[in-house]
Formats: structure tokens, C-alpha cells, sequence
């Protein structure tokens, strides 16, 4: 930690801002460092040694109706390319402005990102019989770890929560996909907003801290707040 801030830091004060992973568990050397750091909470899903019929066993018995009845459709969940992705951005983008927040990457980078990743990033989407889109997940995977980044808006298909469908779907690849033989867990990116929390605790997985290192002189934490109020706010972000 001292040597990566040694090298980052140069004659301009820098903002730091890390996400750690959940296998980094002492976060106390940022704090020697000056830092501030703030617990946070993640659900992952423990996938080794699992089959299908043993994970679904261990999901909530509404998400194990939901699933079934989704087998039953004519919806359909398939793997998609860059082009599908771009639908999953938007539709992600949009859900924040009617939140009023700004969704804080560009297309160009997401769509940089996923060709970079190649196999290591996968996008997923739904379509309903007449082939129109109705949800999607952008999946990024790690030697051991695949994470839900970005997609999964609220959308349903015959009373039937279409990312319910999706995450199964990301799940059984996993499970079964020859390519991605190394990843035991999946991680449901955070579990640190109530609502969205009593959705992904369906999935059967463990709780897990993870830690966000900030810096913490009184300049910085106003460049931190002029930062998240223009990052959230789609109308100062275009005028900053």
C-alpha cells in the first residue's frame, strides 16, 4: 500500500478512490496511510462442486417458481456480442436518469472494455417470442470470481422477472461451460441497497465485507463532494 501511493502521489494532491476486492481483508495499512476506509457488503454465490438441480434447491422457493415457470415461456435468455450490449447500456443509462443519477462510464469504455476482456466478459439478454429485447446482464470474469457489472432493470415477461431468468441462465453457463472451468462463485455486486438486497438474497449466497479506501484531507473531501454531486446529477455532469 505505501508503495502505491509513493508512486501515485506527485506534486498535485490525488483523489483516491479504491474498491477492494473481498479477499483484501485489513484494510488497516490504508488508515496508516492517511486513507479513510468504510465497510461495505457484497453477496456471492458458492458455485464449486455444484449442479443444477443442487443450486436451485437452494434458492428461495419464489425464485425456484419463478425459474421453472420461466422454462415454461417462450421467452428467451442467449448469450449476445457488443451490438446487444449497447441496448444494455442504454436501458441501464436510462434507469438511472429516471432516478435522477448519471450512470458514471461511457458507452465507448464498456464497449472498449468488452472487446479487450474477449471470453473474460459475456453479455446476456432476453428477448421475448417476437425477438424483442426485453433485459439484459454484462457478466466479467475473473480467474475465480464472475461478477454482475452492469445491466439488470426491472423487467418482467408473463409475471415473470426477466433477470431471475438471465442470472440462471449466467449460472448454468458457469456450471457447465468447459471455458470458465476455474470460476467457483459468483458475485451479485453488492448488497448494500435495501431493496435491491431483499432480491439478491433469493439466491442462496453468503454475505460478504468488502472495503472502499478513500482519501480523507478536508481538500479532498470536497473534491469528493463535487464530484459525486456532478457524477449523480445528469444535468451539472453536462455543463462540469
Amino acid at each position: 500500500m505505501s508503495g502505491v501511493l509513493e508512486e501515485l502521489e506527485g506534486s498535485v494532491p490525488t483523489l483516491y478512490f479504491i474498491s477492494c476486492s473481498t479477499a483484501y481483508t485489513d484494510p488497516r495499512p490504508s488508515r496508516w496511510e492517511g486513507l479513510d476506509f468504510e465497510p461495505l457488503f457484497t453477496y456471492q454465490l458458492d458455485l464449486t462442486g455444484r449442479t443444477r438441480d443442487d443450486l436451485l434447491a437452494s434458492f428461495s422457493k419464489s425464485l425456484r417458481r419463478e425459474i421453472r415457470h420461466g422454462g415454461e415461456t417462450e421467452l428467451s435468455v442467449d448469450r449476445r456480442g457488443v451490438d446487444e450490449a449497447k441496448q444494455v447500456y442504454e436501458t441501464t443509462r436510462k434507469r438511472f436518469e429516471d432516478q435522477g443519477l448519471n450512470l458514471r462510464i461511457s458507452w465507448e469504455y464498456m464497449r472498449d472494455l468488452l472487446y479487450s476482456l474477449d471470453d473474460r466478459a459475456r453479455v446476456y439478454t432476453a428477448e421475448d417470442p417476437d425477438g424483442d429485447f426485453l433485459g439484459g446482464i454484462t457478466v466479467l470474469y475473473a480467474d475465480d470470481t464472475a461478477y454482475f457489472w452492469k445491466g439488470g432493470t426491472r423487467s418482467s415477461y408473463d409475471g415473470i422477472s426477466v433477470n431471475s431468468l438471465i442470472h440462471w441462465r449466467i449460472l448454468t453457463d458457469i456450471l457447465e461451460d468447459p471455458a470458465l472451468e476455474s470460476v467457483g462463485q459468483y458475485d451479485l455486486y453488492t448488497a448494500n441497497n435495501e431493496r435491491l438486497t431483499r432480491y439478491k438474497s433469493k439466491f442462496g449466497g453468503s454475505l460478504e465485507p468488502y472495503y472502499r479506501i478513500e482519501s480523507s484531507s478536508v481538500p479532498m473531501t470536497v473534491a469528493k463532494a463535487l464530484y459525486r454531486t456532478v457524477s449523480f446529477n445528469p444535468t451539472l455532469s453536462k455543463w462540469v
